[in-house]
């Protein structure tokens, strides 16, 4: 490999990460807001995912910023905690959804 190919190579590299971590960034409020629902519920992945219906690998992907929760989702996820989706899920000011 050239040293042009290199540098083009990287550069696809590179952005394919900056697309990665940006996604991480934007889904982080699901995920502190998941975390903090368990910790304040007492409850295991597990306990979540069956009270919301869905798998704990499910659960696990929130937490950990791999996807977000559907939309369906989250009424039941306002009704565990016992607030309103707008504050559990409360958007950063920072962050361009969608």
């Amino acid at each position: 490999m050239n040293t042009k190919e290199y540098i083009e190579n990287r550069s696809k590299t590179d952005e394919e990460f900056g697309k990665r971590i940006e996604k991480k960034r934007q889904l982080m409020p699901f995920a502190i807001s998941i975390l903090n629902v368990r910790a304040n519920s007492d409850l295991s992945q597990e306990d979540l995912a069956q009270l919301l219906n869905v798998t704990k690998q499910d659960v696990d992907d929130w937490e950990k910023c791999r996807k977000a929760p559907d939309a369906d989702i989250l009424p039941k996820l306002a009704n565990v905690s016992h607030h309103a989706v707008t504050i559990t899920f409360e958007p950063d000011p920072n962050v361009a959804y969608g």
